[in-house]
């Protein structure tokens, strides 16, 4: 859907008709909206001008350009049968042409849910021949599960550097689009068998040239609203606080 009509063409090639359509269509919404504006109580317009903030929006999306100058390669993905570790690996290639692209500057890919279960919402690791879910093995104390939850853990690990190596390989500016990506590998829990997720999550901060690498930092049970904090300022968004952090507001130290 994110390359629905995305044509990439070389520089100088002539505009879409439809995006100026598009826009025109979109002003003249914008225009009534400012004629009725004035005669309407305080309250209503609130209402309108939360309405004019939505048109604005919708035109800031379907305005976008459909033709891509250079740079963008629109991916090929050909997959004839239905596999989790296929599908991880075609969603990564999106995420990066679509970052490439510049059609969206947020991407997230989730392999599994949280809380185990069976079918297509559970990971399955037929890669590393592991025949069983990470739910049930993370319930389970003997070596072997160990052993089957360290295959799994390794083939996250390998494909978060498939992503990590598929962002660097792409040249954006002065380096690389990896520089100007921020890379979060996280999960919700910390010890799977009591479905704890207050001591010692661990999570992995990768990519931006800011970023300080190759550390290893233990944040003192601050919570994770104080790095959610982090990332936000990170990626140049001005705030202060995200949610409602246990431990108090503002960002994380240490992390630039």
């Amino acid at each position: 859907q994110v390359f629905e009509g995305v044509t990439p063409q070389p520089m100088g090639a002539a505009p879409d008709p439809n995006v100026a359509r598009r826009k025109a269509i979109l002003d003249y919404v914008k225009g009534d909206i400012a004629k009725v504006q004035a005669t309407l109580s305080s309250e209503d317009r609130c209402r309108l001008e939360s309405q004019l903030a939505a048109v604005e929006q919708l035109q800031a999306s379907v305005t976008k350009p459909a033709t891509i100058t250079a740079g963008c390669q629109v991916p090929t993905i050909t997959q004839n049968s239905y596999d989790h570790a296929l599908t991880a690996a075609a969603h990564a290639k999106l995420m990066v042409a679509a970052f490439q692209c510049d059609l969206t500057r947020v991407g997230v890919i989730q392999c599994g849910r949280g809380g185990g279960g069976t079918g297509d919402f559970s990971m399955n690791f037929n890669p590393v021949m592991v025949n069983a879910l990470d739910h049930g093995l993370g319930h389970e104390f003997d070596a072997t599960a160990k052993a089957q939850l360290d295959k799994m853990h390794a083939w996250e690990a390998s494909y978060l550097a498939s992503i990590i190596t598929q962002l660097k390989a792409v040249k954006e500016g002065n380096g690389t689009l990896l520089d100007n990506t921020l890379v979060w590998w996280t999960t919700d829990l910390s010890v799977s068998y009591t479905h704890s997720c207050t001591n010692d999550v661990r999570q992995v901060l990768a990519g931006l040239s800011s970023l300080q690498k190759g550390r290893h930092l233990a944040m003192g049970g601050k919570d994770r609203s104080m790095l959610l904090t982090s990332v936000c300022q990170l990626m140049g968004v001005p705030t202060a606080q995200f949610g409602t952090p246990l431990s108090g507001p503002g960002g994380l130290t240490g992390l630039t």
